[in-house]
């Protein structure tokens, strides 16, 4: 039995048409199809995917030329065509967060970014100030300890589908310093992107424990060679700390929120002991600021891992249309 078929007038002028199958949500009577009406050559432009499907394509009986999408969110996909067409006005601006899930997952897919990431992060981001359901006001004021780790997975995904560096980078620190769980894939994440995230966390771990085990000799060196101990005994105490609740706690990522506190009261405790020699006087006095500021300051550890570590590789002549997206 044919499927149903929805016609959706994209482009009335179009050339081609894109046939959405296997179309979400499901439909109780039956099999159906979405063929919505395009041009060719603004699919070709947005996308490396489309363009090379369209390569060398012929048209079909009814003078069009056809391509294929699966698994794909009806509205999602309208939405994203009509804004690749010039359709501005008909897109709502205020958008829930699933609405803008399925535009990701579209735009993620047919690597819809570039010089038209601007398009789509003005209409479902900067604008998103009056909704309140999840990006209130600014992305940054509602990135906080607070937020669920599936919303972390939600912005993770969302950030990097629309190149958002800063959102992405910032997330990322989010949930690798303050999360007690390893990153989880929430029916978005990819096994690779999850599996990354949680091996960097764990070495970053094993980074920190050894660069404290390194600072701790080397602040009892001093010690031993006469420096100012009533600076140095404290701070010794507070990482001999924070190397033993790294050992009570055996399992690794969930201890790093843990390792990060301690590791602000080693700093406070340097904090305090330079205001005791600011300025420094003694040649004595300016040594041990330089130590202070060097050994001890300088080892705060890093989030490297970035948007670019995550970004797809550039594949030249793709032919096939990858597998569906599983909602």
């Amino acid at each position: 039995m044919a499927p149903i078929v929805h016609q959706v007038s994209i482009d009335p002028k179009g050339d081609a048409i894109l046939v959405l199958q296997n179309p979400k949500p499901k439909d109780v009577r039956g099999a159906y199809e979405v063929h919505y009406k395009v041009s060719a050559a603004v699919l070709c432009e947005y996308s490396d995917v489309w363009k090379t499907m369209f390569q060398d394509l012929k048209p079909s009986g009814d003078g069009l030329l056809h391509v294929t999408a699966d698994g794909f969110h009806t509205e999602g996909m309208r939405n994203v065509l009509k804004i690749m067409h010039g359709d501005t006005k008909a897109i709502e601006q205020l958008r829930p967060v699933d609405d803008i899930i399925r535009i990701a997952r579209i735009v993620e897919f047919y690597g819809i970014q570039g010089k038209h990431t601007s398009t789509f992060a003005n209409l479902w981001f900067k604008r998103q100030r009056l909704q309140a359901d999840w990006f209130p006001h600014y992305w940054n004021k509602w990135l906080d300890i607070k937020t669920t780790e599936q919303d972390h997975a939600k912005l993770l995904y969302v950030s990097l589908a629309f190149r958002f560096r800063k959102n992405f980078n910032q997330t990322l620190a989010l949930q690798i310093r303050y999360s007690h769980d390893p990153l989880k894939e929430h029916g978005l994440l990819t096994t690779k992107f999850v599996e990354k995230v949680n091996s960097y966390c764990q070495k970053l771990i094993e980074d920190t424990e050894s660069s404290y085990t390194e600072l701790k000799k080397k602040l009892e060196e001093k010690l031993e060679e006469n420096w100012y101990s009533h600076a140095l005994v404290d701070i010794i105490k507070a990482i001999e700390e924070l190397l033993t609740v790294s050992q009570r706690y055996p399992s690794g990522y969930s201890i790093y929120p843990e390792l990060s506190n301690w590791i602000s009261e080693i700093h406070k405790m340097v904090t305090g002991q330079l205001r005791i020699f600011s300025p420094p006087g003694t040649q004595f006095e300016r040594d041990l600021q330089k130590f202070l500021l060097d050994q001890v300051c300088g080892r705060q550890p890093e989030i490297e891992l970035s948007l670019e570590d995550f970004l797809p590789p550039k594949v030249e002549g793709r032919t096939q249309q990858p597998a569906a997206i599983i909602e």
